[in-house]
């Protein structure tokens, strides 16, 4: 499953929908955590993750459930201080907490655009690779 094109499919077509409720989303993202796990088996070394910022911190914004957040944060959690240190990591950790403290907070179904909020606290953006 492509989760950015799925991504970029419902964001057109669905603006003000939550993406967290679209069923393709909430699948794809559930494929990332899924393959995530299968890496720690195929690969021991938790600096993997620096090579995975930007699936790991998209699925990260689109995840539904604490447990889940919990699964993404631990991610960049298990980074190396080296590997913690080196781009935009930890900008793209503070990008995901920010989107899910958004939609706990948000009185409009949970809709936050993570794109927006980058924008926001980063006006450059964010490199996520």
């Amino acid at each position: 499953m492509d989760l950015t094109r799925e991504v970029c499919d419902h964001d057109c077509y669905t603006p003000d929908a939550p993406l967290t409720t679209v069923s393709e989303i909430a699948a794809a993202v559930q494929d990332i955590i899924e393959a995530l796990h299968r890496l720690d088996i195929l690969q021991a070394n938790p600096d993997i993750n620096r090579a995975l910022i930007f699936p790991i911190t998209l699925a990260g914004c689109l995840c539904e459930t604490p447990s889940q957040q919990a699964f993404f944060r631990s991610r960049f959690q298990q980074l190396s201080p080296e590997a913690s240190a080196f781009g935009n990591t930890r900008p793209a950790l503070q990008l995901m907490e920010e989107v899910w403290l958004r939609r706990t907070l948000s009185s409009r179904g949970g809709k936050v655009d993570w794109r927006a909020v980058m924008m926001e606290k980063w006006e450059a953006g964010i490199l996520l690779i």
